[in-house]
């Protein structure tokens, strides 16, 4: 008769903890059974997973880094844009005052002014563009979350985001 074996809770934690790590089940397997002084399959750990549902958890887990890397992206990039909108006005002002002010400023003629005005307009069109393009973005995947409420749908919408996320920041770094 085979013995029963009680399989702790610091077991099943450790098991659970090499899951999220990307540790194969084979290897979670080796590494409790040597930890342990136990005989833990494969099968158990599959068991485990299912029950627990580690996979849910783990995809949580990455959605919620995912998350925070978006806000972190998105606060730089509202922190860059910000800079931008500050460089290209005061460039704007500069210009303003070459032009229309009292006193000429490092600008050896008005062409070099209105160039630098036209300049700074453009730039500052293109910032505001990108931020509505941005807050559009936001919008849609905020329509789309509140009338989708399948969690399965939602996993599968986010699985491919992730794609595309994954696809444009291969993109940007070129």
């Amino acid at each position: 008769m085979a013995d029963i074996v009680h399989y702790t809770q610091e077991m099943k934690q450790k098991a659970y903890q090499l899951f999220l790590a990307d540790i194969p089940l084979l290897t979670i397997s080796e590494q409790i059974n040597a930890e342990f002084n136990v005989n833990t399959s494969v099968a158990t750990l599959r068991t485990w997973k299912k029950n627990s549902s580690w996979d849910l958890a783990k995809d949580s887990i990455e959605a919620d880094a995912l998350r925070k890397i978006r806000t972190k992206q998105i606060t730089k990039t509202m922190q860059r844009t910000e800079e931008h909108i500050d460089a290209y006005n005061q460039l704007e002002e500069k210009a303003k005052d070459a032009l229309f002010g009292q006193q000429k400023l490092n600008f050896t003629n008005a062409s070099d002014a209105t160039k630098a005005l036209d300049i700074a307009i453009q730039g500052e069109r293109k910032i505001s563009g990108s931020m509505i393009n941005l807050a559009f973005v936001e919008d849609i995947f905020m329509a789309v979350l509140d009338v989708i409420k399948d969690e399965d749908q939602r996993d599968l919408i986010g699985q491919k985001l992730k794609k595309i996320i994954a696809l444009y920041s291969q993109a940007d770094e070129l």
